[in-house]
């Protein structure tokens, strides 16, 4: 706990005086044995702006080439707090830990206001301009480089936009007119749209693992929509046509690729998530893992918040459906691996 809390309190640091990151590599030698009192004297100091503490990426020992974040004056050395990839695996379940949670929290929080107020387009636009205004903040605070958009950026933008709007809507309709819970297992079929749609409009070919595990999202699907209680065409049809609109979203974005999209464009710009600190630090099997569970959390959560009940046929399909989707994601991060080795190999 004490080098959690000496590492929150070294990260903090740069909200109180100028930036400045880690230095590079070096072998100084570091003192993996001082004394907790050390370490927080050192951490204070920075804390108060003393610049001669500094965090610093050194080896753990003279033995040992594993890199360790330390903090560092010329008077006693190096003070090591822990080892540079327990830090990164910390930093990456706080991703994740706040993603599923601030996910799970929002579907909870916004079946409430659908039960009590039962205006999904109203709810819609008024979480999408939460977002716009918490981004702008960012933005106008320079704590998130702002973006630059030249105008035919803009128009290569505007229809991705659009359909990220409509599927937002989609969704919460969808949650709207039924469970919260069922929206999720209908959502798990986005990736049938996505390979459907790929085929038609870009003709892009799917491998056989990938059409093979399509074949359990539909029949799960299908199954836990016969079987729903709570089962309503416009609970359907508002998941599906967030299913579509994501599905073409991506298929745009894809196509758009070499289109001029301005500058600072990054991944948390474009869509404003934790998700997106979490996904670009790990590798595509841990991202399609992620994916699954935060689905069934989701569901679990939802289910067990509102008391929904649900048949065994249900809960079936709704198993069916999620391994099903999970095992998508895993044939297409699979194709993506052996895309990016060939690549390299013709590079070569």
């Amino acid at each position: 706990m004490l080098q959690v809390a000496v590492l929150l309190t070294a990260l903090s640091r740069p909200a109180l005086v100028a930036p400045r990151p880690p230095a590079p590599l070096r072998s100084r030698t570091p003192v993996a044995t001082a004394a907790p009192a050390s370490l927080l004297g050192k951490a204070a100091r920075m804390v108060r702006g003393d610049p001669t503490i500094q965090y610093e990426t050194i080896t753990c020992s003279d033995i040992d080439e594993e890199e360790c974040l330390a903090l560092c004056d010329e008077e006693t050395g190096c003070s090591i707090v822990a080892p540079s990839a327990a830090l990164r695996t910390l930093k990456i379940g706080v991703y994740f830990a706040l993603w599923f949670a601030l996910s799970t929290g929002y579907n909870i929080a916004n079946k409430v206001r659908l039960n009590a107020i039962a205006l999904p387009w109203c709810h819609s636009a008024a979480s999408l301009g939460v977002g716009s205004a918490f981004v702008s903040f960012l933005w106008a605070t320079g704590l998130r480089k702002r973006p630059s958009l030249p105008r035919a950026a803009v128009a290569t933008l505007l229809p991705i936009s659009f359909l990220h709007a409509l599927g937002h809507i989609g969704a919460v309709v969808s949650a709207g007119a039924g469970a919260v819970s069922f929206t999720q297992i209908v959502k798990a079929a986005e990736p049938v749209c996505t390979a459907l749609l790929s085929w038609g409009i870009l003709g892009a070919t799917i491998s056989a693992p990938a059409a093979l595990a399509l074949v359990p999202i539909v029949a799960g699907v299908a199954l836990a929509s016969v079987s729903e209680l709570s089962f309503t065409w416009l609970s359907f049809s508002g998941a599906m046509l967030s299913n579509l609109a994501f599905a073409t979203r991506n298929i745009l974005s894809r196509a758009s690729m070499d289109r001029p999209k301005g500058k600072n464009m990054t991944p948390e710009n474009l869509f404003g998530e934790v998700a997106m600190l979490a996904l670009n630090n790990v590798n595509p099997v841990t991202h399609a893992v992620a994916n699954t569970l935060k689905r069934v959390v989701i569901l679990l959560a939802c289910v067990v918040f509102f008391k929904t009940p649900m048949t065994p046929l249900c809960i079936a399909g709704s198993t069916v459906a999620i391994v099903g989707s999970y095992l998508y994601s895993m044939a297409k991060g699979r194709e993506k691996a052996l895309a990016k080795a060939a690549a390299k190999k013709g590079a070569a």
